[in-house]
């Protein structure tokens, strides 16, 4: 929960109409990031199957659900390299 802090504080506050800054901006900012990159990887996940019936249905081969999964695969790993970058940043600024 502690990497949660700092995000949560601005965005309460922003919700609030309160001017705070984060002593960690950095670490906001990519956490936020790679919160929204782990969003958007399931919101793709979920129309996976869907385009795969398009794909079939008119016969495109030169995009397949494999390279579509793989694409998936790689946002995962920024997800994760924002999130150990942000913990880096954090533990450099404590």
């Amino acid at each position: 929960m502690d990497k949660n802090i700092s995000a949560t504080i601005v965005e309460i506050c922003k919700k609030l109409g309160i001017p705070y800054q984060s002593c960690n901006p950095n670490y906001v900012e990519f956490y936020n990031d790679a919160k929204r990159i782990g969003e958007i990887v399931m919101e793709v996940e979920g129309l996976i199957d869907e385009l795969d019936c398009i794909l079939i249905r008119h016969k495109v081969q030169s995009f397949t659900k494999n390279q579509i999964e793989e694409d998936l695969q790689e946002l995962h790993r920024i997800d994760h390299d924002l999130i150990n970058l942000a913990q880096k940043i954090k533990k450099e600024n404590d």
